[in-house]
C-alpha cells in the first residue's frame, strides 16, 4: 500500500482556520486587557442586550413548539417563534431589530463584528459611548 496516496483527514479545514483567525482578531490576543482600560469597557454585546428581548412564558413556548410540529407534519414551513421559555431583558436602546439594523446601514450605529455566519457582536465601549452621546444630545435644547 502506497502511503502517499492514502487520503488523510485534514486537522483543520479552511473554514475552521478562517473562523479561528477571525475570532482571534475580534476577541484580540492576548486575552488580558491592558490595566488602563476600565473593566466595564471590556467585552461585547449581543443584539438582545442592546435592544432588549420580550419574555416568553412556558405556555407560549409549548404552544409555539406544538404549532411548529403541526406545520411540519402538514408540510408547511414551521414558525420561527421561540420554542423555549425565557425571561425578558431590557435593552439599552428601546427599538426594534429592523430599526437597529437600518441605523447601522445608515451609519448612525456601530457595525457588528461577525464571529460566525449567525453570531454578531458589538464592542461594548462603542455601544456605551453611543448611549452617552445620544443622552447628551437629547438633553440639549
Amino acid at each position: 500500500m502506497n502511503r502517499s496516496k492514502t487520503p488523510v483527514a485534514p486537522t483543520a479545514t479552511a473554514k475552521n482556520v478562517r473562523s479561528k483567525a477571525l475570532r482571534a482578531d475580534v476577541l484580540g490576543h492576548p486575552r488580558v486587557a491592558p490595566m488602563t482600560q476600565q473593566l466595564s469597557d471590556i467585552g461585547f454585546f449581543r443584539l438582545p442586550q442592546i435592544i432588549g428581548q420580550k419574555p416568553v412564558t412556558p405556555e407560549e413556548a409549548e404552544r409555539n413548539r406544538l404549532d411548529a410540529e403541526d406545520a411540519k407534519r402538514k408540510g408547511k414551513k414551521p414558525n420561527t417563534k421561540p420554542k423555549r421559555a425565557r425571561q425578558g431583558a431590557t435593552g439599552i436602546f428601546p427599538m426594534s431589530r429592523s430599526s437597529w439594523w437600518a441605523g447601522i446601514a445608515a451609519g448612525k450605529y456601530p457595525s457588528p463584528k461577525k464571529i460566525s455566519s449567525r453570531i454578531a457582536l458589538w464592542d461594548r465601549r462603542c455601544v456605551l459611548e453611543l448611549a452617552e452621546k445620544l443622552a447628551r444630545d437629547a438633553g440639549q435644547p
